[in-house]
């Protein structure tokens, strides 16, 4: 049924400012629904049926892509779980749509989209990440993350170093301090540190260096052989969400000093405002919940049961996030849209200041253009369906559009 666009944005009028986004002392840099200057995957921005995807594999096109990255050489890598292979695009950020990439990674040929299992496929492939000279790419559906010394330029490239064992999604999961079930993401840090969201196994891995043979800090649990889902007790059952706890940790960021955690199922993002040291360490923010109790998507009024309609500060999915200095953006799949904060957020259940995707906090049909609340199958330069993963660069902002099959590039508007 057709939503009351009118009324939708009467209620977040009466809201309180925290539930409708907060303000900045300076003006943003994104704007809300602001339009995408460049469409990647695509070759115009009306293009990107959720079947658009399942075609014959190009240098060009992408089929579910994930977590981007770029180099300090300029190379922009794109993972594509469906086709298994990453894409490389020499020459920074492209300027035109619908550009082709320079290299594809794990098949001989763009038109490849072999599943494997050898070291030098890319089977799943839902995320890259690149610091300090290293280069991670997580192989979701596979169980495990391969980390190259430099950056790789060609199909055949040997990773040198595996972590995690290659094996069957159906298998299911693997709880050990050597093993990784369905990772989420691998980050490295600016000082060699690396981070592995370990999804299935409900837990935040961190390898003090990469060189490290073993991780040396689980976040979580209380130690390496205990993945259950908010398990705050460790008594090896699920409960309720604490400060503490993970329930599917889908992505991460840090800058070495601070810690970010997408904790998906709890639908909020965890805060470390020191990096961790120690098993099972508490978050010190929550953001998507008023408390760390909290856990329910678009509970913006905190009574235990989701909303009609999201907000400023709540979540549905949470999943990439990115950091550019004090900006923060995340992904916020099921509410079709990104949020923005213009700071850096300090408080529980802080509000954003910018949506990206549709046009008020109140707003999440997906594709939806013209912002009557009905999805619609037809994107444009505006529009979002179930967004995965973000990243900052150069000031400007990538969105990988999940359903959509294509990244969205949104400049700065300062």
């Amino acid at each position: 049924m057709k939503s009351n666009k009118p009324s939708a944005l009467a209620a977040c009028v009466t809201l309180a400012l925290a539930a409708c986004g907060g303000g900045s002392d300076s003006p943003p840099a994104f704007t809300n629904f602001q339009p995408a200057a460049v469409v990647l995957g695509q070759a115009d921005f009306v293009s990107g049926q959720e079947d658009a995807g399942r075609g014959v594999p190009s240098a060009s096109s992408f089929s579910n892509p994930g977590g981007m990255a770029v180099t300090d050489g300029g190379i922009l890598y794109v993972p594509e779980w469906n086709n298994n292979r990453v894409l490389g695009f020499a020459g920074g950020i492209p300027t035109t749509n619908g550009a082709s990439a320079s290299f594809v990674l794990g098949q001989e040929s763009f038109q490849g989209s072999e599943f494997d299992l050898a070291p030098t496929s890319h089977p799943a492939a839902t995320s890259v990440r690149f610091a300090a000279g290293k280069l991670a790419v997580t192989h979701h559906q596979v169980s495990r993350v391969v980390i190259f010394n430099s950056p790789p330029t060609g199909p055949g490239a040997q990773p040198d170093r595996l972590i995690g064992e290659a094996r069957s999604i159906n298998e299911g999961p693997l709880c050990r301090i050597d093993s990784l079930t369905t990772p989420g993401d691998a980050f490295i840090t600016a000082d060699g540190k690396l981070i592995v969201a370990d999804t299935g196994n409900n837990r935040v891995l961190i390898w003090s260096s990469l060189t490290s043979s073993a991780p040396s800090v689980v976040l979580g649990q209380d130690a390496f052989d205990r993945c259950a889902a908010n398990d705050d007790n460790q008594d090896g059952t699920s409960g309720n969400a604490t400060a503490r706890t993970l329930h599917h940790p889908a992505k991460v960021w840090s800058d070495g000093t601070r810690l970010l955690v997408s904790d998906y199922d709890n639908n909020r993002v965890l805060i470390w405002n020191r990096f961790p040291t120690g098993n099972f360490q508490p978050a010190d923010v929550v953001l998507g919940q008023s408390t760390f109790a909290g856990a329910m998507p678009n509970d913006d009024n905190q009574d235990g049961s989701s909303d009609a309609l999201p907000s400023a500060r709540t979540f549905d999915g949470p999943y990439g996030i990115s950091v550019d200095g004090n900006r923060l953006a995340i992904a916020d799949g099921q509410n079709n849209r990104v949020l923005i904060w213009e700071q850096f957020p300090q408080q529980n259940f802080q509000p954003a200041n910018v949506v990206i995707g549709q046009a008020s906090f109140v707003a999440k049909a997906a594709n939806d253009s013209n912002q009557d609340g009905v999805s619609e199958s037809v994107p444009s330069d505006k529009s979002l369906s179930n967004p995965g993963n973000v990243l900052f660069h150069g000031g400007d902002l990538l969105v990988e559009d999940g359903r959509n099959h294509r990244i969205l590039v949104f400049k700065r508007q300062q």
